[in-house]
């Protein structure tokens, strides 16, 4: 089932899930888990109903459940996971630029008085 992908995924130690914050978890956890407790007592009432009765349970309601837990959990396991940061290039001064230093501390020199 859907609740049982979706906790799967959170519980999972698999490397492409490990940026999924604790927060993001929970979040998922806790929406399984209360979809879950709402599926067991409505299916605990229908068992309880004699056959002739008309249903506490229908698909349709499973569906919305379903549908509602989706909304929430589906955007966290399907969050991509970030691009590893980009290494900081030392900027190397120019050719150019090392030689204009050179040739100003040359000229430097020879200004000075000995």
């Amino acid at each position: 089932s859907s609740i049982d992908e979706f906790l799967a995924v959170v519980n999972s130690s698999d490397e492409k899930y490990e940026h999924l914050t604790d927060e993001d978890r929970e979040k998922v956890r806790k929406a399984c888990e209360e979809t879950s407790q709402w599926l067991d007592q409505q299916s605990a009432g229908q068992e309880k109903l004699p056959q002739t009765s008309d249903p506490v349970l229908t698909s349709g309601m499973i569906n919305e459940e379903v549908k509602k837990v989706q909304r929430i959990c589906l955007p966290v396991v399907n969050k991509k996971k970030p691009p590893p940061p980009k290494p900081k290039e030392q900027k190397k001064p120019e050719e150019g630029q090392k030689e204009e230093s050179k040739n100003n501390e040359e000229d430097n020199d020879e200004k000075m008085p000995d």
